[in-house]
């Protein structure tokens, strides 16, 4: 998991890499990373990984007539996880969203549900950034119950909201 945290982290301004290492992070403080890059590989992957594991969850909730509020707050808490994932995946495998037309610019592939599918295109980043915003909404609906810090909950998701709009520049948002 260090990875997951410290990749997309690093290729930022606030954090300060001391001296030269020969772990494959310090790629990140270089903006060199390449597509054999043992980390950068496996971040895309268990990205993949949760987001695959989120969307099981979803396919089997999302359709059920009756539900608990465990059931509620199990589903909100997969949302969430599917929109941390692709709030990072795009992050670190995309540009900037104001940098470039967002309209038309690669973003990332979307995975909506668990299904097996033909290999799909890189949706563009604006419809990235759109798809991260629906999961972040929709998860903060459906999680009503406090289950402690170790799992997200309204208000995490509501945090995530506000900084995926930092990012889209929208402020107001």
């Amino acid at each position: 998991m260090r990875y997951y945290f410290q990749i997309p982290n690093f290729a930022g301004d606030n954090i300060v890499c001391a001296s030269k290492t020969t772990d494959p992070l310090y790629y990140s403080f270089t903006y060199t990373h390449s597509p054999t890059q043992e980390n950068a590989r496996y971040f895309w992957y268990i990205s993949y990984k949760i987001i695959n594991g989120a969307n099981t969850v979803i396919d089997i909730l999302k359709d059920k007539t009756s539900k608990s509020v465990l059931e509620n707050q199990l589903e909100g808490e997969n949302y969430f996880l599917r929109a941390f994932s692709g709030f990072n995946l795009v992050r670190l495998y995309a540009p900037l969203f104001d940098c470039c037309d967002p309209s038309t610019t690669p973003g990332i592939i979307l995975r909506e549900s668990a299904q097996v599918t033909p290999a799909k295109a890189r949706a563009t980043v604006k419809d990235t950034y759109d798809f991260i915003i629906s999961d972040l909404k929709k998860s903060a609906t459906l999680m009503n119950q406090d289950r402690g810090k170790q799992y997200a909950s309204k208000y995490a998701a509501w945090a995530m909201l506000s900084r995926v709009y930092l990012y889209m520049n929208q402020y107001d948002s």
